[in-house]
């Protein structure tokens, strides 16, 4: 059964189906890659906008219930917190939401709702909802940069149009909504393509979509009329029936074009008596009463871990990389005797990685930071290894024998990392092989009993390299004729 958190398993099979540019995956550009100072956000203006916000005492408040909204002060570092209802949040802070935490602009004329996708039907999986706030330009009534997720903007201004200016990773746009009541929803997801490969950059490296994760954006009209105001084209979009939608990539990808739709979408609205929405909503409205109740947000993630309640576990994996405690995640994933801990906690990696530019280079210096009693864990080289297995395999080194014969010698790796997606790769490509029971946690006599039932499947499924030719055996020379 396909549940809201197993939603990313699917896009990481289908992925190349989602986003349509095939299944090449994004190459290193080394001219892209060179360093640079970080490239500042463009207008729509076409004048430059600040790359880090300026401060002010309040940006957004918070309309929701304390639980539902978690904040970080991005300008001075630190841990997530959860805040009341009527809170104030500075400019240069991340709101984080794991379902309809509300805000609404400085000067009340726009609401917004951060949401995510409870019955696994939207096209992009969504799983959280994430903001910066940004001290609004002129003529503009919200200023935000969309890290990731789902969110839908309100016009609530007693009259006339609002602007709000949507700061992505390398350009902006302003969303002019006509009217009071006008609804919109944007949408960002991203993911590194099965196939990529990692290469460690200088911490001034300036991001482009080259050496960057594949973002998919969305923005569909919900009420009312829309115009996207960008620096390259504007387009207009009404709600249905009418041209509603419009998609575009940060790479491989045409100008977009305006989608006509006769009605919204069914998972625009969440269906209460969805069999998924129904098992999910009270889950993380539970979430929410157990955040509301913790000081420390990373507490009530810890304690979802050891629920008894499959979806709580999974909930509580995915927090906490939400939340950037992967040391946290990584404990748990390391001492669960529970399979879809492990399972998922693999998922959440692929997508906390694609979050968006410069996202993998700060996980590479975590591995190259983690310790297990105060050792270090990886090597460089074994860090890179490990982030290209994260990114997993195209369809062209699925067929190919050395796929499955790498996999399998990491099956006998002395760090359980490598030995835990070396599996979880290998009973994906090969079904069948999930009868075999291979457990990386085992002792290693276990687990090589496991490994030669491994070793024979492959070769009977023909999967791994053919033998090279035995060698002939040398020819005897004639003995030489006796004078």
């Amino acid at each position: 059964m396909r549940s809201w958190w197993r939603g990313l398993a699917m896009a990481a099979v289908a992925w190349t189906g989602i986003v349509g540019c095939g299944s090449e995956a994004p190459k290193r550009n080394p001219q892209a890659s060179a360093p640079s100072s970080p490239a500042p956000a463009v207008s729509v203006s076409g004048a430059l906008a600040p790359s880090v916000p300026a401060v002010s005492s309040e940006s957004v408040k918070v309309l929701s219930s304390r639980g539902t909204v978690l904040v970080r002060d991005e300008n001075k570092g630190g841990t997530y917190r959860t805040v009341d209802k009527g809170s104030s949040v500075g400019t240069g802070e991340t709101v984080l939401s794991f379902h309809d935490g509300v805000i609404a602009s400085a000067n009340g004329k726009v609401q917004a709702t951060l949401r995510s996708d409870l019955s696994g039907k939207n096209p992009l999986p969504v799983l959280e909802s994430a903001v910066v706030t940004r001290m609004p330009s002129s003529g503009v009534d919200l200023e935000l940069k969309l890290s990731r997720g789902r969110v839908d903007f309100v016009n609530t201004a007693k009259e006339g149009k609002v602007t709000i200016r949507i700061v992505g990773p390398f350009t902006s746009s302003d969303l002019v909504l006509a009217s009071p009541g006008t609804r919109v929803e944007v949408e960002i997801y991203g993911r590194w393509l099965p196939g990529s490969r990692f290469a460690a950059l200088p911490d001034n490296t300036k991001y482009v979509p080259e050496n960057s994760p594949v973002l998919r954006w969305m923005v569909l009209v919900l009420k009312g009329e829309v115009e996207i105001q960008h620096p390259l084209s504007s387009f207009s979009l009404k709600a249905p029936p009418g041209n509603a939608l419009i998609q575009a990539q940060s790479i491989n990808s045409e100008r977009p074009v305006p989608e006509h739709l006769d009605a919204l979408p069914d998972w625009v609205n969440e269906d209460p008596k969805d069999p998924e929405v129904a098992k999910t909503k009270p889950a993380l409205e539970k979430l929410a009463a157990a955040l509301a109740s913790h000081g420390d947000p990373s507490k009530a993630f810890e304690e979802f871990s050891q629920s008894k309640d499959p979806v709580e576990r999974i909930i509580a994996v995915y927090g906490l990389a939400a939340i950037d405690e992967l040391e946290k995640m990584f404990v748990i994933i390391r001492s669960s005797k529970q399979e879809d801990v492990v399972d998922e906690g693999i998922i959440a990696l692929r997508h906390y990685l694609g979050r968006g530019p410069g996202v993998d280079q700060a996980f590479y210096k975590f591995l190259m930071t983690h310790q297990i009693n105060n050792q270090p864990v990886f090597k460089p080289s074994q860090a890179e290894a490990l982030i290209d297995l994260v990114y997993g395999f195209n369809e062209e080194q699925k067929a190919q024998p050395t796929t499955y014969s790498y996999l399998l010698k990491q099956l006998s790796n002395k760090r359980q990392a490598f030995r835990g997606l070396a599996i979880w790769h290998l009973e994906r490509l090969v079904p069948d092989g999930q009868k075999i029971g291979y457990d990386p946690t085992d002792e290693e006599s276990a687990r090589e009993l496991s490994i030669k039932k491994w070793r024979d499947k492959l070769t009977e499924l023909k999967k791994l390299p053919e033998p090279p030719p035995a060698a002939k055996p040398p020819v005897a020379k004639p003995a030489a004729p006796k004078p």
